[in-house]
């Protein structure tokens, strides 16, 4: 085993909750929640219209947590859906949307660019190179996590309780 593995394993996950907690303050500084923060970024990245599917894969959060803030911003008015074969669906913004999209999630898009922009190219192509890696692998190890360790901490709550957040 590599020497101190362990100790630089838990600072680079500390640093990760660190920077996970970073984007939640930042979408509470311009007024959004975390979950429309990520529906925004992601239709923004991928020109203002995208797949439904693609805001699940590219985000990171639940179906659920996708569908609930995608009924709130629908409801809004900020966006709509259209089918595009099938039983998928297209997001695209309103006006109204991509103005108000621009204005919160886009501001947090634009810190994180004058961020990168001080960093040389080959650094940011490295950065890419190791999250993509390290995704990637960790899907690998997770893949098959026993759910035993669910079922004790479920157990342990009793009937209806759970530990999961839903925004």
């Amino acid at each position: 085993m590599k020497k101190d593995l362990s100790r630089r394993t838990d600072r680079i996950s500390l640093l990760t909750s660190e920077i996970d907690g970073l984007y939640h303050t930042a979408a509470v500084q311009v007024g959004i929640t975390d979950s429309i923060l990520y529906v925004f970024y992601t239709m923004l990245v991928e020109g203002g219209s995208c797949p439904l599917s693609d805001i699940y894969k590219l985000s990171g959060m639940s179906r659920q947590t996708v569908n609930s803030a995608v009924r709130k911003l629908e409801a809004g008015g900020y966006i709509t859906l259209t089918a595009s074969g099938g039983r998928s669906k297209n997001v695209q913004f309103t006006d109204s949307g991509r103005d108000y999209a621009e204005r919160t999630a886009g501001r947090i898009i634009a810190a994180e660019r004058r961020i990168f922009d001080q960093w040389d190219d080959s650094v940011i192509d490295y950065y890419i190179k190791m999250l993509e890696e390290f995704i990637s692998a960790f899907k690998k190890e997770t893949a098959d996590l026993a759910a035993p360790a669910e079922a004790e901490v479920n157990a342990e709550e009793g009937p209806g309780d759970s530990h999961q957040e839903d925004e």
